[in-house]
């Protein structure tokens, strides 16, 4: 069962000192409990923030700073930085050459791996 509750007439709510432990989260009132909490910034929207005892959940566009610096700057920097190419899977669904070279580059990357783990291997063994 989920619920959701609203506290109006609160137009900021300061979380920087609030610590969660979420392996032993337990939240509830009146004999009822929930294993989730949502943190909405305006009304009807898309929940922002899901906290439960599973993790951290995070609309898209959300962020985490610290000080000035922003995570997701700093996780975009180091992706470009190291050439990481992250699936579109909309785009997949849409074009089947993007599903197709998607799979062929999984697969050839699989390959690679596996003749780099042979390689090891038998360097190994002549050092031994």
């Amino acid at each position: 069962m989920s619920s959701t509750y609203i506290i109006d007439d609160i137009d900021t709510i300061d979380l920087s000192n609030i610590t969660i432990d979420t392996s032993s989260l337990s939240l509830g009132a009146n004999g009822t409990s929930w294993d989730s909490f949502i943190i909405n910034t305006s009304v009807n929207t898309t929940p922002e923030v899901k906290i439960s005892n599973t993790g951290i959940e995070m609309t898209e566009d959300a962020d985490i700073k610290i000080g000035e610096r922003s995570l997701m700057k700093t996780l975009d920097a180091i992706n470009e930085r190291l050439a990481i190419v992250e699936r579109n899977l909309k785009l997949e669904e849409e074009f089947d050459e993007l599903k197709e070279l998607g799979e062929q580059y999984r697969k050839l990357e699989q390959e690679l791996k596996e003749r780099m783990t042979t390689w090891d291997l038998l360097a190994s063994r002549q050092d031994s």
